[in-house]
């Protein structure tokens, strides 16, 4: 029968600890603590009667071992939920590689058959104000460019063309730099610096 409860000394720097097998912790102290310290240390390690222990102690403890029971649970719940998570992430990285090259292979497919969709464009479209970027025409402002590239950062990104993102980024903000140059009497036009008079 496993021998456990409330002792003094299961520790050499603790007066009472809770200890788990009396037998199992003397053969420890026998076989890895010095000798010079195992007499005094087996004298003085002793466990104490059960009706000696204050009751709120018991129950302090009680509430330590489950909360260490759920600890353990949630423990090895966080470390499945981790190897579910890494699998699935491994899964999801496959996945948008392969999507990304399948867009690469479509950009490609495009890029290789754009004269021949040009040719068929204007065939089955006749009188199509189709400029090579939008149907409607005319030049933007800066503020409707901006918009613009703002709109497409998101389809952009979610496609995971991360080249086209950050190249689209900058565009917005060299735009915005332009607009408030302008607005600073700022812009550069060619032939005048910044601050000459006009």
């Amino acid at each position: 029968m496993i021998k456990s409860g409330f002792a003094f000394h299961v520790y050499d720097r603790r007066l009472v600890d809770f200890c788990d097998d009396y037998d199992k912790w003397v053969q420890f102290i026998r076989e890895n603590e010095p000798k010079k310290e195992q007499e005094t240390w087996l004298r003085l390690f002793k466990l104490i009667p059960e009706d000696k222990v204050p009751p709120k102690l018991v129950e302090a403890r009680r509430i330590c071992d489950k909360a260490a029971r759920d600890y353990d649970e949630a423990w090895e719940a966080y470390v499945q939920a981790g190897r579910t998570y890494e699998e699935a992430f491994r899964a999801c990285s496959h996945e948008k590689r392969a999507y990304q090259e399948a867009c690469r292979a479509y950009d490609e497919a495009l890029e290789a058959h754009k004269e021949d969709l040009i040719k068929l464009h204007k065939e089955l479209c006749p009188g199509c104000p189709w400029d090579g970027r939008t149907i409607f025409g005319g030049d933007m402002t800066i503020d409707e460019a901006i918009q613009w590239l703002q709109d497409e950062l998101p389809s952009v990104e979610k496609m995971g063309r991360t080249s086209l993102y950050a190249a689209i980024k900058l565009g917005i903000e060299a735009l915005k730099y332009i607009q408030r140059a302008r607005q600073h009497d700022l812009y550069v036009k060619p032939g005048r610096l910044p601050g000459e008079s006009k």
